[in-house]
This record gives structure tokens, C-alpha cells and sequence, in this order.
């Protein structure tokens, strides 16, 4: 398929135009980056005019699209009204130039994104970045990337965070993060959680299959990337040293060493949204326990759907969790504070186990994606005052 085409059929933009640059997945087996972007995209789009409302990304796979097409390539499709394009590296900048946008939305890190902040440096624009976390430190620190891979994302992180006009955060704790690299990141920040999605807050209200005190809990653990590393080891020495009454259900597309655990384990390929909400039904427990976790989208849809969850004190949601009320919280790597909260679990009656799910599921009136998009739109209304009301 040729996806070198022409822009002339780009229609001039206002200056009331935003303009998403990131990653648009379209199946719905999405990273957390990936589902931000996709619904923070939709939501504005559901706000706006659609022609004011766009979606560029670049020509990823390497393997898929020859070098021709990721300097100069260039596709369109549509979602829902809006427009979502792909562009090569110089195709990005003549793009911008032709919509000119009042605000560019850089969704999650991304190299080619620098374009946009060349084309904000020569035009009047304004960028939001939304920092899922900092690559320096996943880099150096999580998954040991070679020198030459951290020094490029380095230098294009360094860029964004320094012509970003807001750099929005998901949590207060992945701020505190990007200090340690950034010293000048708070002066320009916002929090604003991502949301859920309501076909989990949908899920809740059938039976719990845990309904017994002492019955054996029946707890689920997603393990997407190396960033899960820490929390899975977490998990599995703590079900290696405690006869726990733990099924545990992993889901993964990777391959789980599970030797020596003492607890029924099933390993289960990813599942499309509405399928996930629906296999959260009958689950008990969610377990969270990253040593870095700057906010957990996966742990928020599951306890919309009354999964009680169980994560670190490390992980961003953890600011939503009071214990023993909607959830419970744990210090990384202590394995006896967690057998105690199994324990608890395991002792709670069957009204107080409900009540706990209930009080989870509440979370959705916190974190949805509508209340995310309106602190997005106040944000872009700040800093340009082009945009429509």
C-alpha cells in the first residue's frame, strides 16, 4: 500500500485547531500510553468542532514501512468524524504548517515528536505533554537500554520537557520523579489522572464467587512489559513463602516462570476492553505491586468493576486507596504486611467483603475520562485563548 501522498487535499486549520501527536492504536489490547491517547483524543473530539480536532503519528514499524515512507509518507483515515493521520518526519512539519493548530498535545513520549517542538519554536503554538513517565530514568534505571538508545530518547526528552508550555502528569508521584531530572518540571506541571472506561463501572453488581470467609481468593495480576518486572517478583516471592490461598490469574502475553509457588496460577492472553470487564466479574483481589509505577489505569478499571486492589505504596493510584476502606496499600517488597492483608481478606465476612467492593467501584466517579478531558480542555483554554468555547 503507497502511503506517500499529497497534502494539497489538507484543508487550512484556524487558530482554534488542536492538534494530538502520539501513538493511535486502533485495537483495543492497548498499553496505558496507548488507551490515554485514544480516549484523551475522543473525548476532545466529542467536545469540539471535528474538523478542529485531529490525530497525527508516525510510520513506527520498521519492519512495515520502508524509509521513503518515514521521511515523506503520509496517510489519512477517519474515527468517528475525526481525522487521523500518518506522517513521515518532513511530511509531520508540513502538516502543522497547514493545520495550524493553537495547541499541539504530545500524548505520550515519542522521538519524532520533536518536529512539533521545532514547529513551536518558529510559530505560534502552544504544547502540552503528558508525561507517563520519565524516560531517562526507565531507560538507565528498569530496562537498561544501550548507551547509544538512552542518549537519543534523553535528548528528546530533554527537548519536550523544555518547550512544553504544560507538562501534565498522571499522579503526584510521577511529579516527584521527574524532579530528580527535571528540576524545572514543576514550574510548568499539572496532575490530572487518566480515567476509566465506563463498561467497567458497567461490570459491577453480579455475585461475587468469593463470598465465603476463608475461601480461596481469586486475584488477578497484569504483567504487560520489563516495567511490570519488579512487581511480578513482588508477587511470586511472596506466593513462594506463604501458603496463601491465592488463584491467581495472570494476564500476559509473555512467558511466566512460576516455579516453586505454592498457589494455583493461570496465565491468560490480553483481552480486548469489553472482554476484560467482563472477566473481572468474579474477581476478588487486583494486585498493583510495582516498585515504579507512575499511575495504573489497569488498577483503576478493575476496581470500577469491585475488584478490591492490593498495590504498592509506589504506585500513583495509591493516592485514591485508603485502607481497608476501597482497598488495601503495601511497601514494596514486604512480603509479611501482604500475607496480612491476604489474611484479612480471607477473614472478612461476606457483607464486608461486598461493601469493600462497592466502595471500589466507586472510584469511577473520580476517575473517568470525561473528568480528564475537562482538565484537559481548561488547560488548553489557558493557554490559548483561540479556542471555542
Amino acid at each position: 500500500m503507497d502511503y506517500v501522498k499529497p497534502l494539497k487535499k489538507l484543508k487550512t486549520g484556524g487558530r482554534n485547531n488542536i492538534v494530538f501527536v502520539g501513538r493511535y492504536v486502533q485495537s483495543e489490547k492497548l498499553s496505558g500510553p496507548e488507551k490515554f491517547s485514544r480516549r484523551i483524543f475522543a473525548k476532545i473530539a466529542d467536545r469540539m468542532p471535528a474538523e478542529n480536532v485531529s490525530f497525527i503519528q508516525y510510520f513506527f514499524d520498521g519492519r512495515k514501512y520502508s524509509l521513503r515512507e518515514k521521511m515523506f509518507g503520509f496517510n489519512e483515515t477517519e474515527y468517528d468524524g475525526a481525522k487521523v493521520y500518518r506522517a513521515g518526519l518532513f511530511t509531520f512539519y508540513r502538516m502543522l504548517k497547514k493545520l495550524r493548530p493553537a495547541v499541539i498535545h504530545i500524548t505520550a513520549f515519542e522521538r519524532f515528536s520533536v518536529i512539533a517542538v521545532l514547529y513551536r519554536m518558529l510559530n505560534r503554538v502552544k504544547i502540552v505533554y503528558t508525561c507517563n513517565g520519565v524516560v531517562k530514568y526507565e531507560n538507565s534505571e528498569l530496562k537498561k537500554e544501550p548507551f547509544l538508545y538512552r542518549l537519543k530518547d534523553s535528548i528528546c526528552e530533554r527537548i519536550i520537557f523544555r518547550f512544553s508550555d504544560k507538562i501534565v502528569f498522571p499522579s503526584a508521584n510521577a511529579l516527584d520523579i521527574s524532579k530528580k531530572y527535571y528540576k524545572n518540571s514543576a514550574m510548568k506541571a499539572a496532575v490530572i489522572p487518566h480515567g476509566i472506561d465506563e463498561v467497567f463501572c458497567k461490570a459491577v453488581g453480579s455475585p461475587a464467587a468469593n463470598t465465603e470467609t476463608g475461601k480461596a481468593i481469586n486475584a488477578v495480576f497484569l504483567y504487560k512489559n520489563v516495567l511490570n518486572n519488579s512487581g511480578l517478583d513482588f508477587l511470586m516471592n511472596f506466593l513462594k513463602s506463604d501458603e496463601s490461598k491465592v488463584i491467581l490469574h495472570i494476564i500476559t502475553k509473555h512467558e511466566i516462570n512460576t516455579a516453586g509457588v505454592n498457589s494455583v496460577i493461570n496465565v491468560i492472553q490480553p483481552m480486548e476492553t469489553s472482554e476484560l470487564a467482563e472477566f473481572y466479574r468474579d474477581k476478588d483481589v487486583f494486585f498493583s505491586l510495582n516498585e515504579y509505577d507512575t499511575f495504573s489505569i489497569s488498577t483503576a478499571e478493575a476496581m470500577a468493576a469491585g475488584v478490591i486492589p492490593v498495590v504498592t505504596n509506589q504506585t500513583g493510584v495509591s493516592s485514591f486507596i485508603e485502607d481497608g476502606a476501597n482497598g488495601f496499600t503495601v511497601s514494596y517488597g514486604d512480603t509479611q504486611h501482604l500475607s496480612g492483608i491476604i489474611n484479612t481478606i480471607l477473614s472478612m465476612d461476606q457483607n464486608k467483603q461486598l461493601e469493600l467492593k462497592r466502595n471500589a467501584s466507586a472510584i469511577y466517579e473520580k476517575l473517568n475520562w470525561d473528568i480528564a478531558a475537562d482538565s484537559y480542555m481548561q488547560h488548553y483554554k489557558q493557554l490559548s485563548g483561540d479556542l471555542n468555547d
